[in-house]
């Protein structure tokens, strides 16, 4: 999905809540793997939606910035 979006193809997905919703499963599902690296890596910087908008997720330090964690 992620893919699509950064490649211009709106897909309708909401990234933010997308991510929002694999935090309280994470949280929910403490001993299950949950395979993802958007979360954890956060969005490229200059990421936008194929329709325009922005993300509004919180991203993790640094990760706009362009800084290697």
């Amino acid at each position: 999905m992620f893919l699509l979006e950064s490649m211009g193809y709106d897909t309708g997905v909401d990234v933010d809540a997308l991510i929002a919703a694999r935090a309280i499963l994470a949280e929910a599902l403490l001993h299950e793997a949950l395979y993802a690296h958007v979360p954890d890596a956060g969005l490229p910087k200059g990421f936008a939606y194929a329709d325009g908008r922005t993300p509004s997720a919180p991203q993790p330090e640094g990760c706009l910035l362009g800084e290697a964690q």
